[in-house]
């Protein structure tokens, strides 16, 4: 399933991954947002009908996609599930919004966590 990621501007833009000023070699597109270095208000990840969004609150803001494998102890074909994530990097934790197909979660993490938790993982 196909998803997009959205960020609102200070200076009132909105842009989108597919955004044409954001088309650069040498980075993704959020890497190229960054370096506008104009403030993320607000990101947003959208598969669907659906979404998660985060608020910057002053705090850096980060749109990535995360893979996840299974593989099966039973020989087993592995199954690959993907997420689409908004974080805020706060002082003390981190703030993940997590989408994928058929989950949507939100989860505190400590601020060095840079992998995307598994919104399906077994406790």
């Amino acid at each position: 399933m196909m998803g997009f990621w959205r960020a609102g501007l200070a200076d009132g833009r909105e842009m989108t991954e597919l955004s044409p000023e954001l088309k650069a070699p040498d980075c993704s597109p959020w890497r190229a947002l960054e370096a506008l270095g104009i403030p993320i208000l607000w990101a947003e990840q959208n598969i669907g009908e659906h979404f998660v969004c985060l608020q910057a609150k002053g705090c850096p803001l980060l749109c990535g996609k995360q893979y996840f494998t299974t593989l099966s102890l039973d020989g087993g074909s592995p199954t690959t599930r993907v997420y689409r994530f908004v974080r805020r990097q706060e002082k003390q934790h981190s703030i993940w919004a997590v989408i994928g197909e058929g989950c949507v979660g939100t989860f505190m993490a400590p601020p060095e966590q840079m992998e995307c938790p598994d919104p399906q993982a077994e406790e």
